[in-house]
């Protein structure tokens, strides 16, 4: 029976990570976004000790770090300890950095990836349709409505303070849903009706 296999003459601890990079999406700029966690795993067969847990790159003091993971705590061999990241971006644009880990390990130094993307907060809303024509209505009859449907096309909740027509008297507004707030992408109703007077 032929065997074979070979040996540490030392036992070395080994890092294994849960992930390699870790992406934040878009986010806006001044907001946090959800926590992301990093798994370190002492793969190898002796303790791991860090040396550094750390940031670099241009955009580093975007990230916190947080978890269990810290110099002065080691880890044993086949257990584990986590790296938790929180990003709060400033100003508007792509950023990115990395996170860093030196330690006793066989990998000595490694290395995740961190990125995102910041938007400045832009409310918007949509009307739907933007023009109403009433054409040609009858002095005294009955009042001919029509409804917008306003729509927030932005990036952010809008915050209603009042919905109100100006101008002709001849246009009323009816009881309309746009109060309060309107979520992103949601949207209300705003009824108006048209009920002549006077020719003209």
């Amino acid at each position: 029976v032929s065997l074979s296999g070979s040996g540490n003459a030392v036992a070395t601890p080994t890092v294994a990570l849960s992930a390699n990079a870790l992406n934040f999406g878009t986010l806006l700029t001044g907001s946090t976004a959800p926590l992301q966690t990093i798994t370190v795993n002492n793969a190898g067969q002796a303790a791991l000790t860090f040396s550094a847990i750390g940031l670099s790159g241009a955009n580093a003091g975007v990230f916190k770090l947080g978890g269990s993971c810290a110099t002065s705590v080691p880890v044993a061999a086949g257990a584990s300890c986590t790296i938790t990241v929180a990003a709060t971006p400033s100003v508007a644009g792509a950023f990115s950095a990395s996170l860093n880990l030196a330690s006793n390990a066989s990998n000595a130094s490694v290395a995740v990836g961190l990125s995102g993307s910041a938007s400045a907060p832009a409310p918007a809303l949509t009307a739907n349709p933007s023009v109403l024509a009433f054409g040609t209505q009858t002095v005294g009859g009955a009042a001919l409505t029509q409804t917008v449907s306003i729509s927030n096309s932005g990036n952010v909740p809008v915050n209603f303070t009042s919905v109100a027509v100006s101008g002709a008297a001849s246009i009323t507004l009816g009881n309309s849903t746009c109060s309060g707030t309107l979520a992103v992408g949601a949207s209300c109703s705003v009824p108006l009706s048209f009920a002549p007077t006077a020719a003209g």
